[in-house]
């Protein structure tokens, strides 16, 4: 992944993981639940964390003709691993208020 990318995608994780962004997604995503469809806020915000990141990579990579590669992601896959301590603790405390 180039310099440029990673540094967007890692910004992009840092936006979403804000209090207001979280709890914004959270709340929205609890509406779901109730409903019976969303079953774990915290499995459901990991997955929207997922497919944010890699519509990101997507979004700038398409319009050049270009599809993500299996070494691209591998490095978002190794972004959030890295990351997943302060991933799962701001989803957790977004959770559980």
């Amino acid at each position: 992944m180039e310099t440029e990318l990673r540094g967007i995608v890692e910004k992009h994780l840092d936006l979403f993981l804000k209090e207001e962004n979280l709890s914004l997604r959270a709340e929205n995503y609890r509406k779901f639940q109730e409903l019976g469809l969303v079953k774990s806020l915290d499995d459901a915000l990991f997955g929207a964390l997922f497919e944010c990141l890699a519509l990101i990579i997507a979004s700038i990579k398409v319009p050049m003709g270009l599809t993500m590669t299996d070494v691209e992601i591998e490095e978002l896959y190794n972004i959030i691993k890295n990351r997943s301590l302060e991933i799962n603790s701001k989803i957790s405390q977004t959770t559980n208020l």
